[in-house]
Parts: C-alpha cells; sequence; structure tokens
C-alpha cells in the first residue's frame, strides 16, 4: 500500500473510530449507554440509524452519487479519497482499506452505512465475507455525454462481515434503479429514482447488542447534472426494526415508514436531513411519531452532531432529543444525556 493509500485508510478508519472514544478534531465522543429501560426511547436512534442507511444504499444506484460526506468523485466509479476535513488529498490516489489493519472502533451508523457506501466507491471490506454483484443499466446519458450503460443497482450478501475494531454485517441488500434525461446537455439533468431493500440485516456490536432491520425498503429519487453530483435526495421508506441486548434479549420492536428529505453539503463532509416517521411499538401497537429538524451528519462524529429529533405519541409527553455542537453531545429534553453504543 502507497503512503497516500495509508493516509486515506487511516483517516477513514478515524472516522469509524468516534465509538471507542477517540478523540478526532478536537473532539471526543462518547457512545456508550447501558440504559435499557423503556422500549419508547429506542425510537430516536433507530430514526437516525434507518435513515443513515437510507443514505448507503442511494451509492449504488449510480455512478455519480458520491458526495462530500465521505468521498470526493474523481470520475464515474473513479478513485474516491477519503478524507475528514473536507479537503482532497492533492497526492492521493486510489483507496484500498484492509479492514483488518487497524484497530478501530465502529458504531451501527459508522459502521454499517459507512461500509455500504464505502463498498460502493471500490473500497475493500468484510475480507472474503460478503458477496457483491454490481448491476448495470442502460442510460440516456454517460459521461461522454451519449447513451450508454452505467452501474445501477448491486446484491450484497453479508455473511459476518467483520468491521474495524469489532462487530459484524449479516443480510442482504439488493438495489435497482432507472435513469431518464430529456437530453445530454451541460444544462440538463439526469432523473434518477431507485429502490433499495434491506432483508434480515443485521449489526452486531463488539458487545453482542445487535440492531436487526428485518426489512426496509426504500424507495428513492434525486436529480444531478450530466457531469455532477446532486444536491439533495428524497427517500420514502417503510420497514421494520428490532433491537437486541447483548444478552440476546429483545428490547425493542418497531415497524415504521416516512419520507426523508436529506441535503448534501457541497462545502464539508456532511448531509442533513428533515422528515416525519411513524413507528410502531411490536407488541403493543404503540404509535410513535418520530420528526427530524435540521438533523445534521458528518463524517467524523458518530451521532448526529447538530438538530433535533422529536418523539411524540397519544397519551405520552413529547421528548425533543438535541445533538451537538461538538461531537457526542446530546440532551433530551434540556437535559444532558449520554448516547448508547453505537445502537
Amino acid at each position: 500500500m502507497s503512503k497516500s493509500q495509508d493516509r486515506s485508510h487511516s483517516k477513514l478508519h478515524r472516522c469509524l473510530a468516534v465509538l471507542g472514544g477517540v478523540t478526532l478534531l478536537g473532539t471526543l465522543a462518547n457512545c456508550s449507554n447501558n440504559d435499557e429501560s423503556t422500549g419508547e426511547v429506542y425510537a430516536y436512534d433507530s430514526y437516525y440509524y434507518t435513515s443513515d442507511l437510507a443514505t448507503a444504499d442511494m451509492y449504488w444506484a449510480d455512478d455519480w452519487t458520491y458526495n462530500p460526506y465521505y468521498a470526493y468523485s474523481l470520475g464515474p466509479r473513479g478513485d474516491p479519497i477519503y478524507v475528514d476535513g473536507g479537503g482532497l488529498a492533492p497526492d492521493a490516489t486510489a483507496f484500498a482499506p484492509d479492514a483488518a489493519a487497524e484497530d478501530a472502533g465502529a458504531s451501527v451508523t459508522r459502521g454499517a452505512a459507512a461500509i455500504i457506501r464505502a463498498l460502493a466507491q471500490g473500497g475493500a471490506f468484510c475480507n472474503g465475507q460478503a458477496t457483491i454483484t454490481p448491476k448495470t443499466i442502460d442510460t440516456p446519458c454517460t459521461a461522454s455525454g451519449g447513451p450508454g450503460t452505467v452501474r445501477g443497482g448491486v446484491s450484497i450478501v453479508f455473511n459476518g462481515c467483520a468491521l474495524p475494531g469489532g462487530g459484524r454485517l449479516d443480510g442482504q441488500l439488493d438495489v435497482d434503479s432507472q435513469h431518464t434525461a430529456d437530453s445530454c446537455s451541460s444544462n440538463s439533468g439526469i432523473d434518477v429514482t431507485y429502490r433499495g431493500t434491506f432483508t434480515n440485516f443485521s449489526y452486531t456490536a463488539p458487545s453482542g447488542a445487535r440492531a436487526v432491520i428485518v426489512s426496509q425498503v426504500d424507495t428513492g429519487s434525486f436529480t444531478r447534472p450530466v457531469n455532477g453530483v446532486p444536491s439533495a435526495l428524497t427517500v420514502r421508506t417503510k420497514g421494520t426494526i428490532q433491537r437486541f441486548g447483548s444478552d440476546n434479549t429483545r428490547i425493542a420492536a418497531y415497524k415504521y415508514s416516512g419520507v426523508w428529505n436529506f441535503t448534501f453539503n457541497s462545502a464539508s463532509p456532511s448531509y442533513s436531513v428533515s422528515g416525519t416517521a411513524a413507528f410502531e411499538r411490536d407488541p403493543g401497537g404503540q404509535l410513535l411519531t418520530v420528526a427530524s429538524e435540521g438533523l445534521e451528519r458528518t463524517g467524523n462524529c458518530c451521532i448526529p452532531n447538530n438538530g433535533k429529533i422529536t418523539v411524540s405519541g397519544s397519551g405520552r409527553s413529547t421528548d425533543t432529543w438535541t445533538f451537538g455542537p461538538q461531537c457526542g453531545a446530546l440532551a433530551k429534553n434540556d437535559t444532558a444525556a449520554t448516547p448508547r453504543e453505537g445502537l
């Protein structure tokens, strides 16, 4: 591995390392909490985990969906360079990480979704513990300006994919997409719609705690320039998530559905998401409304670092979870709280 590859590799792992309490860019994220009180408290982080996954299947829907959240695209399926300050390393070369090379922590959001995004960008993870079958589709406009074929989906089967620093992924992801355009002129847009389906998608934390996406179907759409990246994404989602403690006891389960609106920041590696989802507890049927406002994610923090999530429902008070301004800072109803271990 070249020095520039090693540098890119190291930076990505530092983006994945926040869970273990690693100081990054002057911040310290404490992502551990054994609070397993009522199942209702699991709705807010289930919301930001499932929404983060919706930005991961997007990466497989198109050659050009790379955004500065984790990397800058150097071209269709180009060699993206992972950076942790928003800048592009001028002497960087292709990213080719070795998942076992560095002891780094991994959270459920940074671990699961980040690995899927990295795989789409050519990263080498899972050490043979995942079967990845990319799909190609016809498109009216390729990078050269005329019709041709591009990547338009994937089928991934994770089978005990070991994450850097511990934890594992199991289950399946399948993505299909369609591309349309009125013309291929420089000021025209490519309309991309896609469907991403997670099935029995399980993240197991180093402690043994698990988040299992029994099913999540994302129907997303975005528009990008012929030779550019999208600035926004809309996703309609529906799914079921189960949460298990380290002793394999089921702590909480929800059926959920909703719409998320994402905005990608072209000036720094981040995105924000706003939207509302209905979370129905199973069993019991209690219906919770979970909404986000300006919820910002950056590539160097394992939880949102700005914005808020509200959880409301019939017969209960409304809870407001506020994030930031420092990485790892969390408050519930203006009282400081501690994020749980990567879930």
